[in-house]
C-alpha cells in the first residue's frame, strides 16, 4: 500500500499522465488526514488498494457520516486507477443535511 500511496502523492504534485498543478504538500498531508484511519484499517486487514471494492469504500463513509470533511474522494484517487481497480469512481457520497 505504501507503494500505491507514493504513486498517489506523485500525481498529486503533477507528475501523472495527465498535466495539471501540482497540490501543494498541506493539502496532501490533509487529505491523507482525512484518509488515514480508513487506509491504516485497510492495510492492518492486509488489503491492497487494488483490492478494495466499491462496498469497502461506501462502508467506510458510512462509518464517517457525520463528518463534514468526508465530502468526496479527492479527484486524483480516480485518475490514475490501474485497470478494474476504480471502486471509488462508481462510489457517490451522500449528501448531507443542515
Amino acid at each position: 500500500m505504501a507503494d500505491q500511496l507514493r504513486a498517489w502523492v506523485r500525481v498529486m504534485r503533477g507528475c501523472g499522465r495527465f498535466e495539471h498543478p501540482p497540490a501543494h504538500y498541506r493539502r496532501i498531508r490533509h487529505y491523507l488526514c482525512i484518509a488515514w484511519p480508513a487506509l491504516t484499517s485497510w492495510a492492518a486487514a492486509g488489503e491492497d488498494l487494488r483490492q478494495l471494492t466499491a462496498d469497502d469504500v461506501r462502508a467506510e463513509l458510512a462509518r464517517h457520516q457525520g463528518n463534514p470533511l468526508i465530502r468526496a474522494a479527492p479527484p486524483s484517487f480516480t485518475r490514475r486507477a490501474p485497470p478494474g481497480a476504480g471502486p471509488l469512481q462508481r462510489v457517490r457520497p451522500a449528501t448531507s443535511h443542515r
